[in-house]
């Protein structure tokens, strides 16, 4: 198994009781501090940074979406490194890869065989990205058309300047509008969480 040293939060109960009832904050909190380690973990696994978001942005989601029983769990560190692991297994299963690679990560991660996720869970995803979309759309379209790139392609600042033939500092700037509308936007809503994960997983670890 690889070695995942990470330390809890000191008022980490008191942060799982807040999400199970639905606090963004306390959310954006616990995401913050766990997104990186698990991060550079799913990318030592898969060795690429496209899956390892994908990744990242269904555990972190799917967290959400189960957030009523949270306050039971006595040790959330475990409980994410189980979901995060099993979601890389069956993200590989369905990718069908080699019974090789599949080997060799057992020997990393002690995988187990475990059921397909939920639909339900699919389905939550799928809803949140329509409200984020429904929000770019509304967004003015310069800033459409860079939150996107940036955001959704994943393209760095300095590589939409050259495509758009503006600035950096003038991406950097319609970056700044478009998180801030966003944000107020969201604020409350489901959406609003997959913004949160989507602004820091991009940021990459």
């Amino acid at each position: 198994m690889l070695n995942l040293k990470i330390t809890s939060l000191d008022n980490e109960h008191t942060l799982l009781v807040a999400i199970s009832n639905g606090d963004h904050k306390s959310f954006e909190t616990l995401f913050l501090h766990y997104y990186k380690p698990f991060g550079n973990y799913v990318f030592k696994l898969l060795e690429d940074i496209s899956l390892t978001e994908d990744v990242l942005q269904e555990v972190f989601l799917r967290i959400w979406t189960d957030r009523e029983n949270l306050h039971t769990i006595t040790n959330f560190k475990d409980y994410l490194f189980i979901i995060t692991r099993n979601r890389v297994y069956n993200l590989l299963n369905e990718k069908s890869r080699k019974n090789v690679l599949f080997e060799s990560l057992n020997e990393k991660a002690n995988f187990k065989q475990i059921p397909q996720e939920e639909e339900e869970h699919k389905a939550d995803l799928e809803l949140y990205y329509t409200l984020l979309e429904q929000e770019i759309d509304n967004l003015p379209l310069q800033q459409q058309k860079i939150f996107r790139l940036s955001k959704l392609k994943k393209m760095k600042y300095e590589e939409i300047a050259r495509m758009l033939d503006i600035s950096v500092e003038t991406v950097r700037k319609h970056m700044y509008l478009a998180n801030q509308t966003l944000k107020n936007r969201l604020k409350g809503k489901e959406g609003g969480i997959l913004l949160v994960i989507l602004s820091a997983v991009y940021q990459r670890f």
